[in-house]
């Protein structure tokens, strides 16, 4: 895995190794760039980490905003040639790292204040762990808030085995991209982020690190995740084959390699499938497209009892719907 020699770039911090990485791709942010960076200007101590900035030919005000806070934050800007690609930005940045932990953060997400210094106390009390994640709060473009998102583990205890997580991460992938914090070695040593997927490719890293080890979940939300119509994994939904595809080829890759080692493999994989088609179904509801519940309702209706309490608790449905649908009807109430 190697960066882009097209790219230039330019580093303000000191020759100290951070003990965090924050990787950002960036791509014509100019309208929540500065909101993404400004929430981590603004943690009480902002020391000890980098930020990487790989910029996908922004042709805004994008490069203006990463060069005035690079006067501010330990910021390292890569340019790179425009290649619509933000999976292969991000692992340039991730080569480029060298801090112990990474993070994501895209330029339309933000922390929550105390995130930073919350997570690096807790990474130096659980060295062993190797992914950390936490809650997150769904806002709009405004900033107004639509929602949260937990995780199906239970309340306790806070680290889970990768069998625990595994059985509940398949069905769904409610780990939100700005929440995990991450060992940099073991994301390389499982060949980082798959660049053939631009919608799925964060699901399926968790679903390769939380094999690595422990996973620690905290339920108090610490970022902030824009659920707005200009989103990039928006614009990816609105292709319902290619959103199809990608979800099925994270699942089957990875529902294979779990499915003898769970204790109910098979209702795991049945649950996933329907799952699936959940998610196209809610995609279809957003972007205007007919919703063919029938076959869907006789799907989740062939999954049982049993079945429908999986569905039901691990795909966390109310608390992903719901903030779309408010964000549908308040979009349908301006046309």
């Amino acid at each position: 895995m190697n960066a882009d020699p097209s790219h230039t770039s330019q580093r303000t911090d000191g020759a100290a190794q951070p003990w965090l990485s924050v990787l950002m791709p960036t791509y014509n942010g100019a309208n929540h760039l500065e909101e993404a960076l400004g929430s981590i200007a603004s943690q009480s101590d902002p020391g000890e980490l980098e930020i990487i900035a790989a910029d996908d030919g922004s042709t805004d005000r994008t490069s203006d905003i990463l060069e005035a806070f690079a006067e501010r934050l330990p910021m390292t800007i890569h340019r790179l040639q425009h290649r619509g690609n933000w999976v292969a930005n991000t692992n340039v940045a991730l080569e480029m790292a060298r801090g112990r932990y990474i993070t994501i953060l895209h330029q339309d997400d933000r922390w929550v204040p105390e995130r930073l210094s919350t997570l690096r106390r807790l990474t130096r009390q659980r060295p062993d762990i190797s992914l950390f994640s936490h809650a997150i709060r769904f806002i709009d473009a405004c900033g107004r808030y639509l929602g949260t998102g937990t995780n199906p583990l239970p309340a306790s205890p806070p680290s889970y085995s990768g069998l625990r997580v595994a059985e509940r991460l398949l069905i769904q992938n409610w780990m939100a991209l700005p929440a995990p914090v991450f060992s940099r070695e073991a994301a390389l040593s499982v060949g980082a982020m798959d660049t053939t997927l631009l919608y799925s490719a964060d699901w399926d890293l968790w679903l390769k690190l939380i094999d690595r080890g422990e996973t620690y979940y905290g339920p108090r939300p610490m970022a902030d995740v824009r659920v707005h119509s200009g989103a990039q994994t928006v614009s990816i939904s609105s292709d319902p084959e290619i959103y199809r595809r990608e979800l099925r080829t994270v699942f089957d890759r990875h529902m294979n390699r779990w499915e003898e080692r769970l204790r109910r493999g098979a209702l795991v994989r049945r649950v996933g499938l329907c799952s699936i088609e959940l998610n196209c179904a809610l995609a279809d509801a957003f972007h205007h497209r007919p919703v063919h519940l029938v076959p869907l309702f006789c799907k989740i209706a062939a999954l049982g009892p049993r079945g429908w309490y999986r569905l039901w608790r691990d795909s966390r449905i109310s608390q992903r719907a719901w903030p779309r649908l408010r964000l549908h009807r308040d979009s349908s109430g301006r046309e």
